[in-house]
């Protein structure tokens, strides 16, 4: 199994597709009890926030999830088009910023000062 990293399309254990967004601790086990799917209760880390495309956000452990591969620009945009929440709007342009800069395959250069 590849592991995951930020910008990853995955299939959850729900067989939602979605993008991880960051990584995150592993939940309390009180919210681990009222999961309906009962393997989250032992399921291995590391655990991830992930943005399904049908909304929202959830926490998926990576032994729970399936990679499809790299988000693309187009499922970023398909993204931000089912969240209208400032708080997602403004993570998803984090994370889009991230895929173009990771897609273009350079790091950025220092500005040049100029007198």
């Amino acid at each position: 199994m590849a592991k995951l990293k930020v910008g990853d399309l995955i299939v959850d254990n729900h067989g939602q597709k979605g993008i991880v967004a960051e990584r995150v601790r592993k939940p309390p086990r009180s919210w681990l009890r009222i999961q309906t799917d009962t393997r989250m209760r032992t399921a291995r880390g590391p655990w991830w926030d992930v943005f399904p495309f049908d909304g929202g956000a959830v926490m998926v452990p990576e032994s729970l999830a399936r990679r499809l591969r790299r988000a693309t620009v187009d499922d970023v945009s398909t993204l931000m088009d089912s969240d209208d929440t400032d708080g997602g709007a403004a993570t998803l342009r984090h994370l889009f910023t991230n895929l173009r800069a990771g897609k273009r395959g350079t790091r950025r250069k220092k500005p040049v000062r100029r007198k």
